[in-house]
């Protein structure tokens, strides 16, 4: 455990129960041989933070102090146009079941952690205290525990109406609107761990969900790591997002949907147990459906079935500087539909510059004709009357930069990165 920010002990302090009325929190501070790990055992001596449990709606501006761990009793809203500021050094667990953390639209998340002490959000069952990386009793295949993070801001959204409906939180509330550059807030050098509870029949969660997310909010270093379904959702908005890396996810590694009109750069994706897609894109439902870009970013498959990347839904988007390895004998970069096959023809879909190993194959999707394939219906192979950019390679040129990850992620400390 890194203990340069903790203060030696020269005496035990005395047991205190403090309600703070103001914050709807409940304040307890320990001493560090009295710390419990979310499971009533006795956690680490050098802790000499808080546990401090969070059991209502959040309706002004709330600082949660580095070095305290924050319990989320239930599903806590921050509204009313609140910020909720987290400092470096905190832990957040949520207990097991349809908990976690909505940042309302008109509302703020400001959690700054740093590369020495990230913010990390986990399950109650995780024993992690502040100042450590690795969970000392958790492992990649602990996911679907808590509901995640979901933020809803008030950019456009390509959708039947602009807000709608976000369909993962049970009372349905509404995302989007016409502010492009809406500011919801900041995450940097934050880990979410081990969510996905799905608290709607058939709508999975996840671990981050940007909804109508604006362009005045900071994406920036962010791990999403053995989260149920897909490790990161975005749902139209304009935000720009720098540094992301998912590992062990369930379907998805990034999910894009509702018309999304950013730029996401230096993505890192690590396959996990569940094959799908590295990269599920699809495009917007209503009469705007704008353009996104996905560049400098490595992906490495798990070889269980898996496809490269999935376009779908009238998608409008550019892959660049990317690099692709790992994946296995069947796995593809797949047109859906006819509109999909369309929109590579009219050059609304574009790859520029892949990169794709495949010298670990002997034999099956091993040539760029077999990995490219046009599933519409309409008999039109449009990979072959507009051929993608991409090189098949053994060493890379091109992709995501590891050392963006490097000392705060669990990606780094398991050695996950080691191939990158």
């Amino acid at each position: 455990m890194r203990r340069f920010f903790f203060l030696l002990i020269t005496a035990l302090p005395i047991l205190l129960l403090v309600q703070c009325q103001q914050d709807n929190i409940t304040l307890t501070p320990v001493t560090p041989s009295e710390t419990e790990d979310g499971n009533g055992n006795q956690g680490n001596q050098e802790f000499q933070g808080s546990i401090i449990h969070v059991n209502s709606d959040i309706t002004s501006n709330v600082t949660w102090a580095s070095g305290n761990v924050y319990i989320l009793d239930s599903l806590i809203t921050v509204s009313n146009g609140a910020t909720l500021t987290i400092e470096s050094c905190v832990v957040v667990k949520a207990a097991n079941g349809a908990t976690g953390l909505v940042i309302d639209r008109g509302a703020k998340l400001d959690a700054q952690g740093n590369a020495t002490c990230p913010i990390i959000f986990t399950s109650l069952a995780d024993s992690i205290l502040p100042g450590t990386v690795l969970s000392p009793n958790m492992g990649a295949s602990d996911n679907g525990l808590w509901a995640g993070v979901i933020i809803l801001g008030e950019a456009p959204v390509s959708s039947w109406s602009s807000p709608t409906m976000i369909e993962l939180l049970p009372t349905a509330p509404i995302y989007g609107g016409q502010a492009a550059t809406d500011n919801s807030g900041s995450l940097s050098y934050v880990s979410i761990r081990h969510a996905g509870y799905e608290m709607v029949q058939d709508q999975p969660g996840c671990g981050l969900v940007l909804a109508g997310v604006g362009s005045g909010t900071t994406i920036d270093h962010v791990e999403l790591y053995s989260n149920a379904d897909d490790g990161m959702v975005i749902l139209g908005g304009t935000v720009d997002i720098n540094n992301v890396v998912t590992s062990s996810f369930q379907d998805d590694g990034f999910d894009l949907n509702k018309g999304y009109a950013g730029t996401m750069d230096n993505l890192i994706g690590i396959g996990g147990t569940d094959g799908n897609s590295s990269l599920e894109l699809d495009g917007g439902s209503g009469a705007n459906n704008p353009s996104f870009t996905i560049k400098n970013s490595s992906f490495k498959g798990s070889q269980l079935g898996e496809d490269y990347i999935d376009f779908q839904g009238n998608v409008n988007c550019v892959i660049e500087s990317s690099y692709f390895f790992g994946f296995d004998a069947v796995s593809e970069v797949i047109l859906q539909r006819d509109r999909d096959a369309d929109n590579w023809l009219a050059g609304l879909i574009d790859v520029l510059n892949l990169e794709i190993n495949v010298s670990h194959l002997s034999s099956g999707n091993t040539t760029v004709g077999t990995i490219f394939v046009d599933k519409g219906l309409n008999g039109n192979d449009a990979f072959v009357n507009r051929a993608p950019s991409v090189s098949l390679v053994t060493t890379p040129s091109v992709g995501a930069s590891k050392a963006s990850f490097a000392g705060w992620t669990v990606a780094d400390a398991s050695g996950a990165l080691n191939d990158f």
